[in-house]
């Protein structure tokens, strides 16, 4: 049963067509700075950010009553075990990536990673993937945007409760 504040948005290149924007998934500790090095270092524009939830299958399947009331999508989780030679230790590093093309950016950032993850199983540690099915939770309604300070206060460990109190209100 996992839980994690997520920001879901959208990048696109500086002069780029909008259909050309890609989703992202990103966890929200981690957003500011990944924006920062989106913006600053690869020229990419960050768009629609959105703060919510993302659960995992065992979490949704444990308060299916609570979920259920709100939109979801499919998102899945990646954790690659790396090798890194500077510190040499062993990092987990995590993706999240849509359904609908799951495969495909699965297959590229696996590939990107590829001599650090031979080094795990030389080590023998097994497999350095797992994979966890999840979903991106958010509601049904619009809400206004928030302050930074009120986003920080909703994401914290009673954000399942928040949401919960306010399906049932619904």
């Amino acid at each position: 049963m996992f839980r994690l504040p997520m920001v879901r948005c959208y990048l696109l290149e500086r002069g780029g067509e909008a259909q050309s924007r890609s989703l992202r998934f990103v966890p929200y500790n981690e957003f500011e700075l990944w924006k920062y090095l989106m913006a600053n270092k690869y020229r990419f524009l960050v768009l629609e950010a959105e703060e919510s939830l993302w659960i995992d299958e065992e979490e949704r399947k444990r308060m299916p009553g609570v979920y259920d009331r709100f939109h979801s999508e499919r998102v899945h989780q990646v954790r690659l075990l790396r090798y890194l030679e500077r510190p040499r230790m062993f990092v987990p590093t995590f993706r999240y990536f849509p359904e609908q093309d799951y495969e495909r950016r699965k297959k590229a950032f696996l590939h990107h990673y590829e001599p650090e993850t031979a080094l795990v199983r030389t080590f023998g540690f097994g497999s350095p993937i797992e994979e966890t099915p999840g979903w991106w939770i958010f509601r049904k309604e619009p809400i206004r945007r928030r302050t930074t300070t009120e986003t920080a206060a909703l994401l914290d460990d009673t954000m399942v409760a928040r949401l919960a109190s306010d399906a049932l209100d619904e």
